[in-house]
């Protein structure tokens, strides 16, 4: 969960719908959810798959009501086309919000349009709880130094190399967790990866998969123009099976990875494992 400070705010998406138990702390917010223009766009969906969607959200937002949660819904009766940060803009201004919470953005690019209206409007936000020590590896050489510096005022560092080269600098079971978010679509050595990574963790530590689903419905009706095909930076694509298949045998049990998780319906696939 990513935090911002002071007046309080939680954001929803549409595909973070999660139980309501995960909000409970966070009862003395505000929640705000919008039907989103650019989401429904931005590919060709099937039309039946935007009103599931669209259900989904506003039937999720009369569950939270009906629990004497606060919401505020735009819906697509209201200012459509406006976009998500201008909607969201508007909300900060006319209810001087100053502190928002919500759950990681999938969608990077997206998640960067957020942070950019929230430095615009003043809104403070530190991305890691404090009582994590962050550490990190890209193979990008800007990213790596942004992320040095802000990981070192927090004890942690970063590291600019490919991960296969690097990862036994950690030494053994020094991390609690790890986030493989987006990432091994993008890594020629998968397999090697999660094998150097498993003897950086803990006993009790857990990793955290994020990828593309080539398995997905959505996948076979676009063809070529499936969002999952990011050429040439996609050098890898999994199913179901085969991303269990290679997380098990690299020495991994796994502990959530169900319907859910994986549904046939969402381009996207989450996998929370631990070593064996």
């Amino acid at each position: 969960i990513i935090y911002f400070t002071e007046m309080k705010l939680f954001l929803i998406l549409g595909n973070q719908l999660f139980n309501p138990k995960y909000l409970k702390e966070f009862s003395g917010h505000t929640f705000y959810m919008a039907e989103d223009f650019g989401l429904c766009t931005f590919q060709k969906h099937h039309k039946l798959k935007i009103l599931l969607l669209l259900s989904s959200m506003r039937s999720y937002r009369d569950e939270l009501k009906s629990k004497k949660l606060k919401v505020i819904y735009s819906d697509c009766n209201n200012n459509f086309k406006l976009s998500y940060e201008k909607k969201l803009e508007k909300i900060i201004k006319e209810k001087k919000v100053t502190e928002i919470s919500f759950f990681e953005i999938e969608d990077i690019f997206f998640e960067n349009k957020i942070k950019t209206l929230f430095k615009k409007r003043g809104v403070k936000f530190n991305e890691i709880p404090h009582n994590y020590i962050p550490y990190g590896i890209d193979i990008s050489k800007k990213s790596a130094l942004e992320a040095k510096i802000n990981f070192e005022k927090r004890g942690g560092t970063a590291i600019c190399a490919p991960a296969t080269d690097v990862l036994k600098e950690y030494g053994q079971s020094k991390f609690k967790g790890a986030i493989l978010r987006s990432y091994l679509e993008h890594e020629h050595y998968p397999f090697e990866v999660l094998e150097g990574l498993r003897e950086t963790l803990t006993s009790n530590g857990s990793i955290i998969i994020k990828v593309p689903n080539y398995a997905s419905v959505n996948r076979k009706i676009r063809g070529k123009n499936w969002c999952g095909y990011r050429f040439p930076d996609h050098v890898n694509q999994f199913t179901p099976y085969t991303l269990e298949k290679i997380v098990i045998k690299a020495g991994y049990k796994i502990i959530k990875f169900n319907y859910l998780d994986k549904q046939i319906t969402s381009d996207n696939m989450w996998m929370v494992a631990q070593p064996i």
